[in-house]
Parts: structure tokens; C-alpha cells; sequence
């Protein structure tokens, strides 16, 4: 009598089983990893623009702004139309000068032609992780903590 090769059906449902917890656990962690990776990219955008715009001031010789929009989570350039947005998930909060606050939910740091700046920091917190966007007031250096 010859055996006959091939699976039970208790095997097929256990490998379906495993398939099955696998293919519900994997989107929940890629999904976290793509978040972590948004909030990662917005810090480093955000320390991008905020050293445009003191090359801006230093090359053009004028104070040159970077706005922040805190309840939307966008940015610009002073004197731009073009507004950055940020992910949905970011929460935005903003330590700056008391004359750089402009409303409760809009603040700005400002450079001056000689490379200093109001100061502050720009704090982008995610689900699990914040970073911290520091602008040193004396040199303009910009610097991410987090």
C-alpha cells in the first residue's frame, strides 16, 4: 500500500492560522515605521527651511522670517506664498521671542543680516517621539535634538 504525500487538513489550518496573525500584525507596525518616518522628514525640513532663510538674510542683507502656523502645522518663508504643510499627525509648538509671537496659534523666527536670530525651538511631536529644532539667537546654528 503506497502513502500518499500531502497535508492534513489540521496542518493547512494552522499555516493559514499564522498566515493570518502575521498579515494582521505586519500592516500595524509598517504603519508606525511610515509615521516615525514622516515625523523624522518634517524635523529635517523644518531645520532646511530655517537655514534658508538665515542664508536668505545674510546674502540679501535683511531680516528674513520663517512664519509657523502651530493649529494648521504649516510654514513659510516671509514674504513666499508657499506654504509647507505638515503631516497630520505632527503637533507643532514653538518656544521663540515674545515679539516674534504674533497670535496664539502663529509665531515666527526672525534672522538678521549678520546671522543671529531671535532664537527658539520648533518642537514636531509625533505619536511616540518628539524632536526639537534648536536656533541658537547669537550664531543662527540650527541643531536637532530628539
Amino acid at each position: 500500500m503506497k502513502a500518499h504525500k500531502g497535508f492534513t487538513l489540521l496542518e493547512l489550518m494552522v499555516v493559514v492560522a499564522i498566515v493570518g496573525i502575521i498579515l494582521a500584525v505586519v500592516p500595524i507596525a509598517f504603519s508606525d515605521a511610515v509615521r516615525s518616518a514622516e515625523l523624522k522628514a518634517a524635523t529635517h525640513e523644518v531645520a532646511a527651511a530655517l537655514k534658508r532663510a538665515r542664508s536668505h538674510a545674510v546674502a540679501a542683507q535683511r531680516e528674513t522670517v520663517l512664519l509657523l502656523d502651530m493649529v494648521n502645522r504649516r510654514y513659510r518663508l516671509g514674504g513666499s506664498r508657499q506654504r509647507r504643510q505638515l503631516p497630520s499627525h505632527i503637533q507643532l509648538t514653538l518656544v521663540t521671542a515674545r515679539s516674534e509671537l504674533l497670535s496664539a496659534r502663529m509665531g515666527s523666527i526672525r534672522f538678521f543680516p549678520d546671522g543671529s536670530t531671535t532664537g527658539g525651538r520648533i518642537s514636531l511631536k509625533g505619536d511616540k517621539r518628539t524632536y526639537h529644532v534648536d536656533i541658537d539667537w547669537l550664531t543662527g546654528k540650527v541643531s536637532i535634538r530628539g
